[in-house]
């Protein structure tokens, strides 16, 4: 689902304004969670509702950089550098709470690192090429 929203995101990019876009997408999610709300209503206290409120407003601004970024280059490549997010996890994880990082899970960080910085270094095939 991600891979087309990504791709929704770099189409409309063409026709309407980033703020636009970033507008409708939790507009879509908001109509597609409310019924499952529904089933069971819970009335936030006053510092959860603080905390959700603080995520929202977190949460649209990295939704603007995420579509400002669509537009600038090709979506499979743009979001290909979403999987930078695996080895700074861990490391985040092993900084801030002291998570163990063993190195099963340093390897694989790295991995996945390296795949990501070659992925990026490649330059996409032309059109010419590709017939």
């Amino acid at each position: 689902l991600s891979a087309c929203a990504y791709v929704s995101v770099r189409a409309l990019g063409r026709t309407e304004h980033p703020l636009v876009i970033v507008f409708y997408f939790p507009l879509v999610g908001l109509v597609l969670t409310l019924p499952l709300v529904a089933l069971d209503p819970v009335l936030p206290s006053a510092a959860d509702a603080l905390a959700l409120v603080g995520v929202g407003l977190f949460t649209q601004l990295g939704q603007i950089g995420v579509t400002k970024g669509l537009l600038g280059m090709p979506a499979g490549r743009a979001t290909a550098m979403g999987y930078g997010q695996v080895p700074l996890a861990a490391l985040w994880g092993w900084l801030f709470f002291r998570e163990p990082l063993d190195p099963d899970t340093a390897l694989a960080a790295g991995l996945v690192l390296a795949a990501t910085l070659l992925s990026l270094r490649r330059s996409p095939p032309s059109a010419a090429t590709d017939r």
